[in-house]
């Protein structure tokens, strides 16, 4: 390989993944509740990828933000030609995907200071240099109050399994069908002369070992690839005048729903002491953080975000049909609320419509003081009870947008990999994570009930 890579695996293309995290829906969500206001989804905007690969998240929001102007740039030619087919494919004329590195953006300028930014694990695997770089990009094309997703591999789910990424390193390659396959072995072979003594490891391994050569080159064969804690990052971004806010997904603010009390007792004081995000990774066990930092947003007061948060348009939902609507923190929680009152409240939103409807439904049939019914309704929102929608008129805008990159995604996936699809509804991508369900959108199998709710969330078929 040449230098152009610096270092980075150009020899494959990262997989064409889609990821419900990123959404300035969801964002405004979680930035209100940390006590912040951002930039306005519902307005005219403009959206930064850096580091897009193919794109795939930036082209689905894209459809499902016909107001947002939508920029994605990677240095790699292979994934910005197949980015330009898709974009083409869908005739979405608000997003561009560009081929240009860290370092030539950092000398120019562009067109229009962005809204709205992401980096989707790009930190993780790259150079200082290049993390030095993408500040510098940050500092200069944000406007001021913007707000900035940076996901990344934590050092707490990884530190374990460093071992893992040595042995992908120092191990000679095979051949090209089979690249990995020592390195595979290798750590097999360890694992299995290891017994009960590396539980952690044993557990990461068994959610990769089956992943593709794409996949692996990125997380375990680059040589830059590692895990970082949480104040090293913000240290690096406040170089751009970026200030931490808070996790990108509403469920990750809350500690109480999926900790135990002792852990909750570590984890105060180590809020009083100072190093309290370093006890939320390592208390959770987070292997992926998906944070957002602003630029200089507005401060929310409590009233306010109460507010919007009653404003907020909900819909009866459940679990019972897997998809990434809600991040997966169903099975993570320690907190469940009771069958019944879960019952009650999607009643409650299919009566009234909102959060606050809710909320006051609480309060009145059950006697919850208002500070309870909000815990309750969060904590039924985040559960997958609830389900955040958008207005008819957002609906109505993406609609068309969104049918015509579905087909798209669905026709692709007829062939090989479903990257997700995107719902005008709720302004976020979805993923699938049963084979029953991507046999059923490739047209290989049978789910009604996957049918009928992707209906609520806006997407036809036939």
């Amino acid at each position: 390989m040449s230098e152009w890579n610096r270092g980075y695996p150009t020899d494959s293309v990262y997989i064409d993944a889609i990821q419900p995290a990123i959404s300035p829906w969801r964002w405004q969500q979680a930035l209100r509740f940390a006590g912040r206001d951002g930039p306005d989804p519902t307005a005219p905007f403009r959206f930064l990828e850096l580091g897009c690969g193919t794109a795939t998240t930036l082209i689905a929001l894209a459809a499902a933000y016909p107001q947002g102007r939508f920029s994605g740039y990677d240095f790699m030619p292979e994934p910005v030609h197949m980015a330009r087919e898709i974009i083409t494919q869908a005739g979405l004329p608000n997003v561009a995907v560009i081929e240009a590195s860290f370092d030539e953006m950092a000398a120019a300028a562009p067109e229009a200071p962005y809204d709205y930014a992401f980096a989707h694990g790009v930190w993780s695997w790259v150079p200082e240099a290049v993390r030095a770089e993408l500040v510098s990009v940050l500092g200069r094309w944000l406007a001021p109050g913007a707000l900035v997703y940076m996901g990344y591999n934590t050092a707490a789910g990884w530190s374990a399994s460093e071992p893992i990424r040595q042995i992908f390193r120092l191990t000679p390659q095979g051949p090209p069908h089979d690249r990995f396959g020592p390195a595979r072995a290798a750590v097999t072979a360890w694992l299995e002369r290891s017994g009960d003594r590396q539980p952690m490891v044993r557990n990461h391994w068994a959610t990769m070992r089956d992943s593709s050569d794409g996949f692996i080159a990125h997380e375990l064969g680059n040589p830059h690839g590692t895990g970082l804690w949480m104040e090293d990052v913000a240290a690096a971004l406040d170089g751009a005048k970026l200030r931490y806010a808070g996790p990108s997904v509403l469920a990750e603010h809350l500690d109480a729903p999926f900790l135990a009390e002792e852990d909750m007792a570590l984890l105060r004081h180590a809020d009083a002491d100072g190093w309290v995000e370093t006890a939320r990774d390592l208390l959770h066990g987070r292997y992926f953080r998906k944070d957002l930092y602003h630029r200089g947003a507005p401060a929310m007061g409590f009233a306010a975000m109460m507010g919007a948060m009653r404003a907020l348009r909900v819909i009866p939902w459940d679990m019972e049909v897997r998809m990434a609507t809600h991040m997966g923190v169903w099975r993570r929680q320690r907190q469940h609320l009771p069958d019944d009152l879960a019952d009650r409240i999607r009643g409650l939103a299919s009566e009234g419509g909102s959060f606050g409807a809710v909320m006051e439904g609480l309060e009145a049939e059950v006697g919850m003081p208002e500070a309870q019914a909000f815990q309750i309704a969060l904590l039924a929102l985040i559960s997958g009870h609830l389900l955040d929608i958008r207005s008819d008129t957002e609906i109505a805008a993406a609609q068309a947008g969104c049918d015509r990159l579905n087909a798209v995604l669905l026709e692709r996936g007829r062939y090989g990999q479903l990257a997700g699809l995107v719902s005008p509804v709720t302004g976020t991508c979805l993923q699938f994570p049963e084979d029953t369900h991507r046999e059923a959108l490739a047209g290989r199998g049978n789910a009604p009930a996957l049918f009928e709710r992707l209906e609520r969330l806006g997407i036809a078929f036939g």
